[in-house]
């Protein structure tokens, strides 16, 4: 099977996801599951990010159009699941998943047809997942500002724990505006340089790939590193 270089990066990130799938359950299972809301996310990311790769391996393989077709529709909505994630950490504000579900749905509509197009006018699709990127845009902010207030406590009101928590997604928001701005790019332009299937590959590796990977890498670490702590409350910081 010979594979271009977006091949070899499906591959890649099979190696990274496969085995960071695997961590998730098992964190959840040692911190029990009203405080894993977090891993959740983080194993729904690893597992369509694994399904999207092995879709693109086929497809360069077969040379399946309709493979590609499904590679791409997975990629454009595995932004989602991490903003969930990062609010996983964060439970008591529940109400925020609602607008990035919506977003969610917004963006699976749209890129079904953006990816999939039968002649008809994609405008409308375009738009549609437009309005989806607009959603996470604005739940992203919502999101910065409430762990900058919940930071603002903590040194007075926060556990070792929580603490650490807050300190892993200050440190994942530079990394998540990256990729939203990236995913952004693509579908208010529509530039293929952009396109998450067949786009440019240097592109994909600085402005997607990392970012993930390195939010993915710092939710993993302090769900492994996490001490139960009395001052914990069973929904996480609160």
């Amino acid at each position: 099977m010979t594979l271009d270089s977006h091949g070899h990066l499906a591959v890649a990130q099979l190696a990274i996801y496969g085995p960071s799938a695997i961590l998730c359950p098992l964190i959840a299972i040692r911190l029990g599951l009203r405080k894993s809301l977090c891993w959740f996310y983080v194993f729904v990311f690893c597992s369509i990010r694994i399904v999207g790769c092995i879709m693109e391996i086929l497809a360069e393989e077969k040379k399946d159009l309709n493979k590609y077709q499904i590679a791409g529709i997975l990629d454009g909505v595995g932004l989602s699941p991490l903003l969930l994630a990062t609010l996983g950490l964060l439970t008591f504000f529940v109400v925020l998943h609602l607008p990035i579900l919506t977003g969610l749905i917004f963006i699976l509509v749209g890129a079904k047809k953006l990816f999939k197009p039968d002649g008809s006018d994609v405008s409308k699709y375009k738009t549609l997942a437009s309005v989806g990127i607009v959603l996470l845009i604005l739940s992203f902010l919502v999101l910065v500002l409430l762990t900058v207030l919940t930071f603002s406590r903590i040194n007075i009101h926060l556990s070792p724990p929580e603490k650490n928590f807050i300190f892993a997604i200050l440190f994942s928001i530079p990394f998540l505006c990256i990729r939203l701005v990236y995913s952004a790019i693509f579908f208010f332009t529509q530039n293929v340089k952009f396109s998450p299937i067949g786009g440019d590959i240097v592109i994909q590796a600085c402005l997607q790939i990392p970012e993930e990977m390195i939010t993915i890498f710092t939710y993993l670490f302090v769900g492994v590193a996490f001490k139960n702590d009395k001052a914990v409350g069973s929904r996480g910081i609160s």
